[in-house]
């Protein structure tokens, strides 16, 4: 890396774009850079997933996959000021976002390509979702916010904290059994 890159390459965003390559050749879930190619069990597969476009559009290259990470966290900053917006009004949620977009790690999350953005976007997806669910009780929201939290688990193995603080939510509360079969259902599809 020269002193003037704007941008962070190798170890941990290496390995995920090879994974994403070995995806979009039809190698399955392979470590291309291991002899033998072996089978891959330390990254869950999801983030590798979202750089496949990139491969099969023939854009394989850091860039490329860098800009989806930038798309992820446009969504970030999207859904926090969503987030936001009930408690805090539309001036509050704007803040919020603003703070989240100069935040030190956030920043820093940006010049690599790995699975923190977009696990932050599920997360803020799944946030969302419950917040709605929440208000509204609507089976929707908790099956939305079961897709989210799976997507998440699949995207970070962190994710199964999400799993384990969102499940008792939508089942501790009463009289929602709608939405109690929606989250099993959602969380049940997500790991299929």
């Amino acid at each position: 890396r020269s002193r003037r890159s704007w941008a962070i390459w190798g170890g941990d965003s290496a390995q995920y774009i090879l994974l994403a390559r070995s995806l979009a050749t039809g190698h399955g879930y392979h470590e291309l850079w291991t002899p033998g190619g072996p089978a891959h069990a330390f990254y869950p597969p999801l983030f590798p997933a979202f750089l496949v476009p990139a491969e099969l559009l023939g854009l394989g290259n850091f860039l490329a996959h860098h800009l989806i990470v930038v798309l992820c966290a446009l969504g970030c900053l999207a859904l926090t000021a969503l987030l936001f917006r009930p408690h805090l009004g539309e001036g509050g949620a704007t803040v919020a976002a603003a703070l989240l977009a100069v935040s030190t790690f956030f920043v820093m999350s940006l010049l690599r390509v790995l699975s923190e953005v977009p696990f932050l976007l599920l997360t803020l997806l799944a946030f969302l979702a419950l917040q709605r669910f929440r208000r509204t009780g609507a089976a929707g929201h908790a099956f939305a916010a079961g897709d989210a939290v799976a997507a998440a688990w699949l995207t970070r193995s962190a994710g199964v904290a999400l799993f384990v603080a969102v499940v008792p939510f939508v089942l501790l509360r009463p009289g929602l059994a709608a939405g109690r079969r929606a989250l099993a259902a959602a969380l049940f599809l997500g790991e299929v």
